[in-house]
């Protein structure tokens, strides 16, 4: 029993402290948020998603180019509910997604709920690493 109670503090106590190394890095003052664009194309070139650790009203697509971009959305859906799929729903038809067109996961579908995208902005991985390399350098 004792071993068990130890086993789960432990559990707790490393959950924890990885929450607090996302956490260092605020939306505000995040380095890989790159400049704004009015739009991303080629969603067919989609090749993957993923969640934003320190906003959850975002979501990065990761295209084929190696480019990579934030959809900063506003809506009922959250983004860490897109497991399997999510759909880019385009006011023009183009192969764009730009500022205005909904966004759906694959939880949200059943339910009919949808995000919309606010802004779309570059996204840059390796300057959080390049920032943090300056800072360790300096000390």
């Amino acid at each position: 029993m004792k071993y068990l109670l130890f086993v789960c503090c432990f559990f707790m106590v490393s959950c924890a402290s990885t929450e607090r190394e996302e956490a260092l890095v605020s939306v505000e003052n995040d380095p890989r948020i790159g400049e704004k664009v009015q739009q991303a194309c080629f969603i067919n070139s989609i090749r993957s998603w993923s969640n934003v650790a320190n906003d959850n009203n975002a979501l990065l697509i990761h295209m084929n180019r190696k480019q990579m971009f934030k959809l900063n959305l506003t809506g009922t859906c959250d983004a860490d509910w897109a497991i399997y799929r999510i759909a880019i729903i385009g006011k023009t038809g183009s192969a764009c997604v730009q500022r205005g067109d909904k966004l759906t996961t694959d939880a949200n579908t059943m339910r009919g709920m949808s995000c919309t995208i606010m802004s779309i902005n570059k996204w840059h991985p390796e300057k959080l690493e390049q920032q943090n390399n300056a800072a360790k350098e300096t000390k």
